[in-house]
């Protein structure tokens, strides 16, 4: 029996020995790859911030409040915006009804450096195209019928200004905006 637990404690020796060496095999070879590795770290980047577009009139997705369609006196409602993206040259407005995406309103030439639109005038350089019914001021949703129709008010940051003048037509607006857009931001209203 000696000599069967000599040759038993032979064999443990010699795995301790061969586990020895591979585990100082992979320490240099670890210590190899982290002297020579030149790649930089890892870094996380912070997602860009969303443009928004908010409305103190009605809340996202909510009902429009009356005063602002034809049967409650067409006001328009205040808009305001956040996270403008840097180096947007203009911003442009283009309100459409849902159903059938037809223009409402179409402002371009709106300065990025303001926070929102008042219920007021537009301010210059900002321009309001004609729409296809001959007219291009606010006038609110002019429901047909019972219907409960979305509207959606969107506002675009522009790479470059469109150029558009007043005869420009609210599509050509609405055209320029989508070409030169880098985001855009949306909020629903409906309105029965």
């Amino acid at each position: 029996t000696h000599t069967h637990t000599k040759g038993f404690m032979d064999q443990i020796v010699l795995h301790a020995h061969l586990f020895l060496s591979l585990a100082a095999l992979s320490l240099l070879a670890m210590s190899a790859l982290l002297s020579t590795s030149s790649a930089p770290p890892p870094t996380t980047v912070a997602p860009a911030p969303t443009m928004q577009l908010l409305s103190p009139a009605f809340a996202p997705g909510g009902q429009l409040p009356p005063r602002f369609t034809c049967a409650g006196g067409s006001q328009r409602p205040a808009l305001t915006w956040l996270e403008v993206p840097a180096g947007t040259a203009e911003l442009a407005i283009i309100v459409r009804r849902g159903d059938d995406r037809s223009i409402l309103w179409a402002v371009t030439g709106i300065d990025p450096t303001l926070p929102g639109l008042d219920a007021g005038p537009v301010p210059a350089p900002a321009l309001e195209h004609v729409r296809a019914d001959g007219e291009a001021a606010w006038v609110g949703p002019c429901p047909d019928d019972e219907t409960v129709r979305t509207y959606e008010w969107e506002l675009y940051a522009l790479a470059s200004p469109t150029g558009l003048t007043a005869d420009a037509s609210a599509q050509e607006a609405a055209d320029a905006a989508d070409i030169r857009s880098t985001t855009r931001a949306v909020i629903t209203a409906f309105s029965p």
